[in-house]
């Protein structure tokens, strides 16, 4: 394959690295909080500039984590939608955490887009969050929500201009 995967999602173990020009699983080095349990979205950024840089793959995949859960202004771990549902965090505060880890990736990927060559990309998400659809948070396996499955699709095209080199 000519696919580079560079990923902080843990889920990616179970696919088969071998059907991949380049996998890295940056989830198993770069934890930024153990207890919290958030992976520093520039970790995804470094490795993603570094492979489009050296190997010049014909597709890549930066998979960040981020708006995801754990949220970065939220230090004492625990899954921030069950916390939202059972009560011991309001809505706002919830949306106030959300919304900072979904900046703090959009500034991430200003940084990408300014620092590879890419005709196309395209900026997208794995899955959405419901809000209090039927009484959900966050996102449920195998619930057809519509929160969960409408998902940002954006198409714009990126240019090394260098201004960047990852650690």
């Amino acid at each position: 394959s000519d696919v580079a995967y560079i990923t902080a999602n843990p889920q990616c173990s179970m696919l088969d690295a071998s059907q991949f020009l380049r996998m890295e699983e940056v989830w198993k080095s770069r934890w930024q909080n153990a207890e919290s349990g958030y992976i520093h979205p520039r970790a995804v950024t470094d490795k993603t500039v570094e492979t489009m840089r050296q190997d010049d793959p014909g597709k890549t995949v930066a998979h960040y984590m981020q708006p995801h859960g754990s949220f970065r202004l939220s230090e004492e771990g625990g899954h921030p939608w069950t916390k939202l549902q059972v009560g011991d965090r309001d809505l706002e505060t919830t949306w106030e955490y959300y919304r900072d880890n979904l900046e703090w990736v959009l500034e991430e990927l200003k940084l990408l887009l300014n620092n590879v060559d890419a005709e196309k990309v395209v900026i997208s998400a794995d899955h959405g969050n419901s809000m209090g659809e039927c009484e959900f948070y966050g996102h449920r396996p195998y619930l057809p929500l519509k929160g969960m499955r409408q998902v940002l699709w954006v198409e714009t095209s990126a240019t090394d201009h260098r201004t960047y080199d990852p650690e």
